[in-house]
């Protein structure tokens, strides 16, 4: 037990914030860590489900190709209602996440763009 030197209320609320601002950048830390590792595990499951070595599996490419022609990517929305783009967008996005889980580089991008356009 630490002997009481008569310290402030503040001192001690202060002193307890500290402890807890410690304890929380540790925690910070490890979660970090955690996401880092867990981002790696996603984008080797990503690359085994659709890649075959440096190709995409053929289904794969059905599948890429209908999420594209579903989101409308590429395309124009030929709607003005505010409710139904929000909408389109959130397709858009959700096939962008998709993608960006591959963590392509400029030039495999447009690969698999071409790979795509041809398998249609």
């Amino acid at each position: 037990m630490q002997p009481d030197y008569g310290e402030s209320p503040d001192l001690l609320e202060f002193r307890a914030k500290l402890a807890a601002a410690r304890a929380s950048k540790r925690g910070a830390l490890a979660t970090m860590l955690t996401k880092r590792r867990d981002a790696a595990v996603r984008h080797a499951a990503f690359m085994a489900l659709f890649y075959d070595g440096e190709k995409l599996r053929p289904g794969a490419e059905i599948v890429l190709d209908d999420l594209a022609e579903a989101a409308g990517f590429g395309a124009a929305s030929p709607v003005l209602d505010h409710a139904e783009l929000c909408f389109l967008e959130g397709k858009r996005w959700l096939l962008l996440h998709l993608l960006s889980r591959f963590r392509l580089s400029p030039e495999r991008a447009a690969e698999l763009q071409s790979q795509l356009e041809n398998s249609r």
